[in-house]
């Protein structure tokens, strides 16, 4: 249950961040003229990579936790499906003897 949520959550965190992106470059490319006029190329630019950037690292934080909480119940699910199977295995061949 919990991972559902987590995933509806990621995904509108990122939304949300993405559409700042989104709308930085939808403002400049419909005001291109006005852009060009008052040379804020670099500027824009600069806004556009921090929107950006700060959307990756929203996205990405989350997507790192839940891996790592993946890894952790698949290895412990490895670890003890070996784990019993081999005390089977084990004790079966013991008890022959």
């Amino acid at each position: 249950m919990n991972v559902v949520k987590l995933n509806q959550t990621k995904s509108e965190r990122s939304a949300q961040a993405y559409s700042k992106a989104g709308s930085i470059a939808y403002s400049t490319v419909s005001g291109i003229k006005t852009v060009l006029s008052l040379n804020a190329c670099t500027k824009i630019i600069k806004e556009y990579k921090i929107a950006t950037q700060n959307a990756f690292l929203i996205a990405t934080r989350t997507l790192i936790k839940q891996g790592f909480v993946n890894g952790m119940m698949l290895g412990t699910f490895t670890f003890f499906y070996l784990y019993f199977t081999f005390n089977l295995l084990f004790s079966c061949v013991f008890a022959l003897f």
